[in-house]
């Protein structure tokens, strides 16, 4: 997954900034290339996408 300093820092790297719209798919595609992307919805339990720690079906997935 991605994070908010991550985001940053490739935003800084593509030479513009995070709320460029275009931006965010980009991002995206570049954390799947990575093999860091995510499947959406997570499984129910799954670890949440918030970094909780606690199972997707308890947090943002409940």
């Amino acid at each position: 997954p991605g994070t908010v300093p991550s985001y940053e820092a490739f935003a800084a790297s593509e030479g513009t900034t995070p709320d460029d719209a275009y931006l965010l798919p980009q991002y995206a595609t570049t954390l799947a290339a990575r093999g860091r992307a995510m499947p959406w919805p997570p499984q129910r339990s799954a670890p949440c996408w918030c970094g909780s720690g606690r199972p997707y079906g308890e947090c943002h997935g409940a």
